[in-house]
């Protein structure tokens, strides 16, 4: 299925909120208890979260195909991926704060995500002068730092995303 990833937090003195796509972005998928995650074809458990960048491409066992994350069940052997969508990855800015709003989108075989795990190192700027921020670390759903040259605070506070299924519309062709 297709599956959007979006994003609420609450933003002082910062915009443009971002993992950027050639940092890991951390899933969990079908997830049954902490942790752990279900294969759709043969039913059995496994206990890591998954994780891949939106830039890199693997090539599929078998196929001509490439997907960005392609994982194979350690039980039955069967390939699963997920790749970006592309042209759907967007920046968290300061008017979406307080509010949900969709970051990328991703279209899953033999997957089913549950859950963006927000680790890695997040970038934002100053909403006051432009400079950019690196490193942001929102694993624990807060962060909070100085700009010396705005002579601001800055922060993230009560980081949270949901995941949606959606149907892309179709396209159709008039001749």
């Amino acid at each position: 299925g297709k599956f959007r990833v979006f994003l609420k937090c609450t933003l002082e003195n910062v915009t443009d909120l971002m993992l950027p796509p050639d940092e890991n972005w951390y899933f969990r998928v079908f997830q049954l208890h902490d942790s752990q995650v279900k294969c759709m074809s043969c039913g059995e458990i496994h206990e890591n979260d998954i994780y891949f960048d939106l830039v890199g491409k693997k090539d599929k066992e078998g196929s001509r195909g490439t997907s960005n994350y392609i994982g194979k069940c350690k039980f039955c052997s069967k390939n699963s991926s997920i790749d970006y969508i592309n042209n759907s990855f967007s920046m968290y800015k300061a008017e979406n704060s307080e509010s949900y709003k969709s970051v990328a989108s991703f279209d899953c075989r033999g997957w089913e995500i549950v859950e963006w795990l927000p680790k890695g190192n997040f970038r934002a700027a100053c909403s006051e002068n432009g400079n950019v921020v690196e490193d942001i670390d929102l694993s624990e759903g807060d962060w909070a730092g100085y700009d010396d040259e705005a002579d601001c605070v800055l922060g993230v506070y009560e980081f949270s995303c949901k995941i949606e299924l959606f149907k892309q519309a179709q396209q159709f062709l008039l001749c």
